[in-house]
């Protein structure tokens, strides 16, 4: 199994757009591929067909790579509400934290 990294220096670069673009190019050849962003800030979510959340860039990603999308392409969602608080999804499941914890 091959990896392809997509890095870029700070937000809003086009990491997201490019990665749903080679999702698809690469499933248009004919190669099995997944996106995966090990933890995202986002309060754009969508719901998995596990019942699970995870940001709604992985899930178009994921369609754009021809594949169900899954918890397992994000499995750290933060949300923020509010200046010291974010709920956690953490496989899918919210965890709820505050910055009294950190």
């Amino acid at each position: 199994m091959k990896s392809l990294a997509i890095f870029g220096t700070s937000s809003d670069a086009g990491k997201t757009t490019v990665t749903m673009a080679l999702c698809r190019i690469f499933a248009d050849r004919g190669i099995k591929v997944a996106p995966f962003k090990a933890q995202n800030v986002s309060n754009n979510s969508a719901v998995s067909k596990e019942g699970r959340e995870i940001s709604r860039a992985q899930y178009f990603q994921a369609e754009a790579a021809r594949v169900e999308p899954s918890y397992w392409f994000n499995p750290v969602l933060l949300k923020s509400y509010g200046s010291s608080a974010s709920d956690c999804e953490w496989l899918g499941v919210s965890k709820p934290i505050s910055g009294d914890l950190l």
